[in-house]
Formats: C-alpha cells, sequence, structure tokens
C-alpha cells in the first residue's frame, strides 16, 4: 500500500509525463503545417498520430489548442499563456487549468495511438 506521499509522488508523474507527451505532439503543430511537404519519415509518424488524435477531439477543443500550438513563426513552438489568456479574457490561472484540462484529454486520445508505435523519432514511450 503506498503512503500519501509516495502516490501523489507517482500520480503527478504520471499528471507530468502526460502532459510532456501532450506538448511534444502539439509542439511540432506549427512545423508540420509549414513544412508539410518536406517532412521526413519521423515528422509523418508525429503528423500521423498528431492529426489522428486531434480529430477525435471536439471541434473547440481543437481550436483552442490550435491557438496555443498551432504556430508557424520561426523559433517558436506555442503561443505564451499570458497573451492567450488575454485574449480569452480569462485570468492566467483559470486559462492554465483550462489548457492543461485539454492537453489532458489530448493525452487521454494519444496514448491509445502512441502504444501501437514505441518509438517515435528516437524517443521510447513506457506504459504500463
Amino acid at each position: 500500500m503506498l503512503l500519501a506521499n509516495e502516490y501523489l509522488t507517482s500520480y503527478y508523474s504520471e499528471d507530468r509525463r502526460a502532459l510532456q507527451l501532450s506538448k511534444y505532439y502539439l509542439s511540432k503543430w506549427g512545423k508540420i503545417e509549414k513544412n508539410a511537404s518536406k517532412l521526413n519519415k519521423n515528422d509523418k509518424k508525429v503528423a500521423y498520430i498528431l492529426y489522428s488524435t486531434l480529430n477525435k477531439m471536439a471541434e473547440d477543443e481543437r481550436k483552442f489548442l490550435a491557438n496555443k500550438y498551432r504556430v508557424m513563426i520561426y523559433g517558436k513552438s506555442a503561443k505564451p499563456d499570458k497573451e492567450l489568456a488575454e485574449v480569452y479574457d480569462m485570468d492566467l490561472l483559470e486559462y492554465r487549468n483550462l489548457r492543461k484540462g485539454i492537453e489532458y484529454k489530448f493525452y487521454y486520445y494519444l496514448k491509445p495511438s502512441i502504444q501501437k508505435r514505441k518509438k517515435v523519432k528516437g524517443i521510447k514511450f513506457k506504459f504500463g
């Protein structure tokens, strides 16, 4: 039986890993669209996983994530939360909580896709 601190640590670790994987795929969105005709094999795998996952989400959630991650400016993979909180007329904490909730939902749909493909661009994913 896990002690409370151990449980919280393992729970936090899993949540953090979920957000990291979500952000990994979402941060590629702008690059994939900008360079669609020049993608290498690994980028095509990432694009397939990204778009198949996005297609499972509600349209308003896709638009929300697009505003954050579909950035086609050289050197940027996402717009700052502060800027987007103003666009949505929310305080920063409220915006971040909403974003994280949608990113967790993205992960929920993403997880089965990446379990099928254990290696994408040299990253090994472990589940279980």
